[in-house]
């Protein structure tokens, strides 16, 4: 391999010329020859995949591996990990991390496992997320094992396993790391709850609460706070709390695709404080915890992944039911406002109101105008000693009028036009007009259709 356009390629690589970069570590590489020029493909691979051409990074990190000379094959199958990732292939990025964690210059293999729980959630596969969980927060290295910790819990919890969710979060408590500890005592007090564990679960909500300070519970945990502390005070035999152990972690925490919780910060350093009383398990607790196998945890995901197909099959068909209800119901709602219906209809308004003002009563809440003003318009055109006649409604969609013959002790028939307005599902009277006023018995005809009869029976002097 030419050293001297090795190391020029890495000053290229260096100062952001990848172009460049890529043609000197290809150019150092003696060609045909796989055996001691690891690095220059290695570094060709990368400056590739800086310039997104990842196929071309793919082959030369290929060519990397041919070198059985090369003391760095674990971040070569890093890199691969990293290229399939981007390209979508979270199958193929899953092998390569796993194996790059195998080998032993890897000094973090933890970064190879936590990238390996990100693939899986993205995947939907639950439970080896968990067992990449487990083994980053397992790895002394890593410097935020209670970040790993919390997220293996989240995963146990979706397992339906919240005892062990328990045992995750108390560790993760242990850790100086744990950064945030108001959403890992939150989660601690859901475990608890599911575990029907009262006293333990109103402990933890409590410290979570104190940690919020102002900013509260999220509406999932105050409810099985709330139900745990009732019956803690009336000592009544325990009742599930929550119906959805994934309702809780979407609702309450938020996991994004990756599988991390957005809240938690890495970066930040907490002291113990208010946390003391919630301590590690015991030696007993913990080993039991660990010893849940890599094969127990993927069978238990396999187990609900059927339950779940099998619940889908009911449900699919309720959910069909539902839309087809659905559809119904808009189309009906969607003819009625188009015909000018809706209740109570504009002619049920009108007779409402002549009702009320005839008692004397408040009118403001069949109007769209003030009390005052509806109370004017009223009497600037209806009287209150007379006979109602009321005609069906005229109108479509959003306006509407209604006609009404007032008729009073002498056989004066007054003419009036209801205008009225869409509110909602209903009317309301946008105002009132005399039409005609037409004396003695020279009233003509009646209103079109079957209309409605009404008299004002309380008839105070006309003002």
């Amino acid at each position: 391999m030419d050293q001297e356009r090795f190391a020029q390629g890495m000053r290229n690589y260096r100062s952001g010329n990848y172009a460049l970069a890529a043609q000197d570590f290809l150019e150092s590489a003696e060609a045909g020859i796989a055996r001691g020029n690891g690095s220059a493909f290695h570094q060709a691979g990368n400056a590739f995949f800086q310039l997104d051409r990842n196929a071309d990074a793919l082959t030369m990190y290929q060519n990397a591996l041919r070198d059985d000379t090369y003391a760095n094959m674990s971040a070569v199958y890093a890199n691969i990990g990293h290229v399939y990732a981007k390209e979508g292939k979270l199958a193929q990025s899953v092998e390569a991390y796993e194996l790059s964690a195998t080998y032993p210059e890897c000094e973090k293999p933890y970064r190879c496992y936590l990238r390996v729980a990100q693939n899986h959630m993205k995947l939907g596969s639950i439970d080896k997320a968990a067992i990449a969980y487990k083994k980053a927060a397992l790895d002394v290295n890593n410097p935020a094992r209670s970040k790993a910790l919390y997220n293996l819990a989240l995963c146990l919890l979706e397992l339906k396993q919240p005892l062990s969710a328990v045992e995750s979060l108390k560790l993760a408590l242990d850790f100086d790391d744990c950064a945030n500890k108001e959403q890992v005592y939150t989660t601690l007090g859901i475990a608890y709850a599911l575990l029907d564990s009262d006293e333990e679960a109103v402990d933890a909500f409590e410290h979570a609460q104190y940690l919020l300070g102002e900013q509260g519970l999220g509406p999932i945990a105050e409810a099985a706070y709330a139900a745990s502390k009732a019956r803690l005070v009336a000592n009544a035999p325990a009742e599930p709390v929550l119906e959805s152990t994934q309702t809780q972690i979407d609702q309450d925490h938020a996991i994004s695709l990756t599988g991390e919780i957005k809240s938690i910060a890495t970066n930040a350093l907490e002291p113990r404080g208010v946390g003391e009383s919630v301590v590690i398990g015991s030696d007993e607790e913990v080993a039991q915890f660990f010893a849940l196998t890599d094969e127990e945890l993927v069978e238990q995901g396999r187990r609900f992944a059927k339950a779940d197909r099998e619940g889908w099959k009911w449900w699919k068909t309720l959910l069909v039911i539902l839309l087809g209800l659905l559809l119904v119901a808009s189309l009906a709602v969607g003819v009625t406002y188009y015909l000018g219906l809706g209740y109570p209809p504009p002619d049920e308004v009108v007779l409402q109101t002549l009702r009320a003002y005839g008692a004397e009563q408040p009118i403001a809440e069949t109007w769209s105008l003030s009390e005052n003003d509806a109370q004017q318009a009223m009497a600037s055109a209806v009287p209150r000693e007379a006979v109602f006649t009321i005609d069906p409604p005229d109108g479509r969609m959003s306006e509407a009028t209604v006609q009404v013959k007032a008729t009073n002790d002498v056989q004066t028939q007054t003419d009036l036009v209801f205008t009225l307005e869409r509110f909602g599902i209903g009317w309301k009277i946008t105002g009132v007009r005399v039409s005609q006023v037409v004396e003695g018995n020279e009233s003509g005809t009646a209103g079109s259709g079957a209309p409605t009869t009404e008299k004002n029976e309380q008839t105070p002097a006309q003002p």
